[in-house]
C-alpha cells in the first residue's frame, strides 16, 4: 500500500485499484497521469470508467457533471504532465464523447450527447434522467440529491415510470420538469401536483390535481 501517497487526497484508493496512479509530481500544480501500473483483477488497461477518471483528474474545488449513461462509460487515456493535457487526450482517444472545461465556474462536462454540454458546464446543471428502474418518488429522491431544492413527497401513492427519458430545464416554476412530470399523473385516478416555497426552496409533491386539465 506505499502507493498511496502518491494519491492527492481529493482521490479515492478505489481510483488506484483500477490500474493507474495519479500523480502530483508534475510540472503543472494539479496532478497528471503517469504509466505506473498496480496490480489488480480488472482486465482493463488504459481504460477507466468517466466517473473514476473524471473525478481523479479534477483539480481540488472543481466540480465533474457527467451525461446521462456517463458514470461508467470507459474512457481510454494515455500518460499526461498535467490534468489538462490528460483531459485534451482522452477528448482525442475517444469518438462520441465530448468534453468541456470551464474555467469560470471550475466545472468540467462531459457527455455523448453535445448539445447537453451546454447544461451540463454550469454549477448546477439542468439535465435530469428519468430511469424506469425506479419508481416515480425514487427518481425524485435521485434529483433531490443532485439538485439545491428540497423535494418532498407528499403523497401516500407512487407511480411506476414506464421508460427512460432526459429532460431539460428548471426544477420548478410553471412548466419546469416537476410540473411537466406530474401531468402525466393528472390521467390517473391519483393525480398529483407541485407546490414550490421558494423561501425555504422546498417542492413539495402533493396529491388532488386537477384531472379536468389532463390531455
Amino acid at each position: 500500500m506505499k502507493y498511496f501517497y502518491l494519491i492527492p487526497a481529493i482521490l479515492y484508493a478505489s481510483v488506484a485499484h483500477s490500474g493507474v496512479v495519479f500523480s502530483d509530481f508534475e510540472t503543472d500544480t494539479q496532478h497528471g497521469l503517469n504509466d505506473t501500473y498496480i496490480e489488480s483483477g480488472s482486465n482493463i488497461k488504459h481504460k477507466l470508467p468517466a466517473h473514476e477518471i473524471l473525478n481523479g483528474l479534477a483539480p481540488r474545488g472543481w466540480k465533474v457533471n457527467l451525461g446521462p449513461n456517463m458514470f461508467n462509460h470507459l474512457l481510454g487515456w494515455e500518460p499526461a504532465v498535467n490534468w489538462r493535457t490528460a483531459i485534451m487526450k482522452i477528448q482525442r482517444i475517444n469518438k462520441g464523447v465530448y468534453i468541456v472545461i470551464n474555467e469560470e465556474e471550475n466545472v468540467i462536462a462531459a457527455s455523448t450527447n453535445r448539445e447537453h454540454l451546454t447544461h451540463l458546464q454550469t454549477r448546477n446543471p439542468n439535465i435530469w434522467v428519468m430511469n424506469s428502474k425506479l419508481s416515480l418518488r425514487k427518481n425524485f429522491q435521485v434529483w433531490d440529491s443532485q439538485s439545491n431544492i428540497d423535494i418532498i413527497w407528499g403523497s401516500e401513492f407512487d407511480f411506476p415510470v414506464k421508460s427512460n427519458s432526459v429532460l431539460v430545464g428548471n426544477l420548478t416554476g410553471k412548466g419546469g420538469v416537476l410540473d411537466l412530470v406530474l401531468q402525466e399523473t393528472l390521467k390517473t385516478d391519483e393525480p398529483l401536483w407541485v407546490s414550490f416555497s421558494p423561501e425555504i426552496g422546498a417542492a413539495h409533491i402533493l396529491p388532488g390535481g386537477s384531472t379536468q386539465t389532463a390531455k
